[in-house]
Formats: C-alpha cells, structure tokens, sequence
C-alpha cells in the first residue's frame, strides 16, 4: 500500500497603508472584548511584540521587572495577587504552567502560551483606577484572581 501525504505551508501577511507587510505569524493577537470600547466582539487588533524585550532572555525580563511581575500557574492564586503601580506602569503577566491561559486585563483579551509571558503597559485616565485580572485555562476560570492598584 502506498500512501502519498502533501502538506501546503503559507504566510499570512498584514499590509499596512505604506504597502509595508509583515507576516502575521510573526505577530501576536489581542481581541477587545465586548465591554471594553469597541462594542464589536469580533474585532481583532494585531499588536507586536516590544522589540527591545523580544531581545532579552526569560531571566533577564524577570530581573527587568522584578516586582512588576505576576506569576500565574493554571489561573489558581497568583503571585501576588494585589500590587499598586504608577499610571503607565509595564506589567509582566507570566505563565508558569505548561498550559495556554487567556488573560483579561483590564477588558482585553490576551493569549498567554505555557512557560510564556506577556508583558502589559496599564494606564487609565482616571486616578486612582483598580485593573482586574481574569484568567482562563481549558475549563479553568477564574475571575478577579489578582488586582492592580494604579495612582
């Protein structure tokens, strides 16, 4: 019996309005989720990675964040689970389980694959402004497992 497999490799490129492209593999994926400004829950927005932390090792990004940094395993109780920041703060999300989690920070969605990290900048035009954070991992949820105090 002879048995023939083919397999088809593409990129998906994004152009921009300069006639720029970049390969959307190369890009992460952000989706705002219905509560948050953008009422249309089927809106994508395609943000790239910092490339000066794309530069840097996982312990170098843990020592560049020290104590803005949240560890989350299967979205039990981080660590920690409450800090205050400076308005405009960048904020490591990092995933310490081998499974993929969905972040909700401050009303949108982010991807977090396992042994991975996401780092966020948190700003709001009111002061003194609570983030919430929700996690999802598989049929795991959690709701409000950490808060950011921003001043």
């Amino acid at each position: 019996m002879l048995i023939v497999l083919g397999v088809i490799f593409s990129k998906t490129y994004l152009t921009d309005n300069k006639g720029n492209e970049q390969s959307l593999n190369s890009l992460n994926m952000q989706t705002n989720d219905a509560l948050g400004g953008n009422q249309n829950t089927n809106t994508k927005k395609i943000v790239q990675p910092n490339p000066k932390v794309a530069d840097l090792t996982y312990q170098e990004t843990v020592d560049k964040y020290g104590d803005f940094r949240v560890q989350i395993d299967n979205c039990s109780v981080p660590k920690p689970t409450m800090i205050t920041v400076k308005n405009g703060t960048s904020i490591m999300f990092d995933n310490r389980s081998a499974d993929d989690i969905e972040l909700t920070v401050n009303k949108k969605i982010y991807q977090v694959f396992g042994y991975d990290y996401k780092i966020i900048l948190l700003s709001n035009k009111t002061l003194p402004y609570s983030v919430q954070v929700d996690c999802r991992s598989g049929d795991d949820i959690g709701k409000n497992i950490a808060q950011i105090l921003l001043q």
